[in-house]
């Protein structure tokens, strides 16, 4: 009996996972995997669907409209966030994203400044076509967020902190690190946008990495692998 959880951190302790018997808890933040509990516990990252997120298809659906997917050297030469920002455990984040944003070096689409910048769905898969660059991080709970691999898998280069647990899932060279202070994070922003050749081994490297090791595909396996005597 497994428990598949996304997250674990907002968990006490496992008592009701105890209590309902279960024989491991599949912890999709590699942090979580660290605590001390009474039920095992193993990582198990979070996958990408490549059907849905990838660089092939050569159009996609957004909104009914079919919008033609852009070349990589054509992508807008912007680092862009897509998503929610509100919360405060991402902090780092947020300094980054101002930052970036007062720089004219980033957008940001984050719905907790307006609902007419929420991107959902078709919207949010398209987003991810278009840019050159998208940021993330680690949270204060030190996630290892399912966007990481939709962002490399779409295309765009992935612009994260490293995080406690991205050396488990990703080598250095499929993505661009900025540091907790954000003291290279301009220098790395500029990098990022004006050497199209650095952008595109890096998008290759983890396009190659992500499709080898993160699919769908892979997770149905390793679940199967998953026994207990």
């Amino acid at each position: 009996k497994r428990m598949l959880e996304k997250n674990y951190q907002y968990e006490h302790n496992d008592h009701w996972y105890k209590e309902m018997g279960f024989n491991v808890i599949l912890q999709r933040h590699y942090s979580q995997t660290y605590r001390e509990e009474t039920v095992p516990m193993l990582f198990f990252p979070f996958s990408v669907d490549i059907s849905t997120f990838n660089t092939w298809k050569t159009e996609s659906i957004c909104k009914d409209k079919v919008i033609p997917l852009l070349p990589h050297n054509k992508r807008k030469k912007n680092i862009v966030f897509v998503g929610h920002d509100a919360d405060i455990a991402y902090s780092c984040r947020q300094k980054a994203i101002k930052k970036l944003v007062e720089n004219k070096l980033g957008i940001s689409f984050s719905s907790s400044e307006s609902l007419k910048h929420r991107k959902v769905d078709g919207e949010y898969i398209q987003m991810l076509r278009e840019y050159l660059a998208y940021i993330s991080c680690g949270s204060m709970y030190e996630i290892c967020a399912a966007k990481n691999f939709e962002i490399i898998s779409s295309g765009g280069v992935l612009f994260t902190n490293k995080f406690f647990g991205i050396d488990e899932i990703l080598p250095d060279y499929c993505y661009v690190s900025y540091k907790e202070d954000l003291s290279d994070l301009i220098q790395k922003a500029k990098l990022i946008i004006n050497e199209p050749e650095y952008c595109k081994e890096i998008v290759n490297n983890g396009r190659d990495w992500v499709n080898k090791h993160h699919t769908h595909d892979h997770r149905i396996e390793q679940l199967k692998e998953i026994t207990f005597d």
